[in-house]
């Protein structure tokens, strides 16, 4: 299998914004980046990146962008119709044009607010919880494995922790809070929590 050039979806978050950095300085791959807005992508706009500016919801503005790609990384988060009817025309994009691979961010939210002991091992099924957020991820997923019985598409799905790193918001948000002095402490600071660094570089 072999990827010339990735579209992603979400670029401007933290976890886009990071990945189009890398894509671009390593030059593993060509990137071409879907985006809403300009308003918020400076920190990607510095780089000569194959931009397209559009909605997830227009159909024909998606199978425009996902032309000419070998690879989808969606990454984009936004209102139950983003997420719902966006990722359908995605998906639909994706398995017309054939692509090599579908990557979907997901989340262990999937699991609740209290995940059992399985849920450390992909093994584990997800079912709906009382978490709204990890419900909404979980019915994406259904929607995205769908897809990949129905077309034939190759499909990865992903469910990260809390992701910290430069730019993040999870991480901006702590020390605002510890330098503000409103920082609470469990048990001592020992209570565990999963995280995954949003630094590294994805190629690797």
């Amino acid at each position: 299998m072999e990827i010339r050039k990735v579209l992603i979806t979400g670029a401007t978050g933290f976890v886009g914004s990071r990945l189009c950095e890398v894509l671009f300085l390593t030059r593993c791959v060509d990137a071409r980046v879907f985006i809403h807005s300009t308003a918020s992508a400076a920190r990607i706009a510095r780089f000569p990146l194959d931009f397209v500016v559009g909605d997830l919801c227009d159909r024909n503005a998606v199978a425009k962008a996902v032309e000419g790609c070998d690879a989808v990384v969606h990454l984009a988060r936004g209102t139950t119709r983003v997420m719902q009817k966006g990722l359908r025309n995605l998906l639909t994009a994706a398995s017309a044009h054939r692509v090599s691979r579908f990557i979907h961010m997901s989340s262990v939210a999937v699991y609740g607010n209290n995940p059992p002991d399985g849920s450390a091992s992909e093994t584990e099924p997800a079912h709906k919880t009382d978490l709204a957020y990890g419900n909404a991820k979980l019915e994406e997923e259904e929607l995205v494995f769908t897809f990949s019985k129905r077309f034939a598409l190759p499909v990865v799905v992903l469910r990260p922790p809390n992701i910290y790193g430069p730019y993040s918001g999870f991480t901006l948000g702590l020390i605002d809070r510890i330098r503000s002095g409103k920082m609470g402490l469990v048990d001592g600071g020992k209570n565990p929590c999963n995280f995954v660094d949003g630094g590294k570089n994805p190629c690797n």
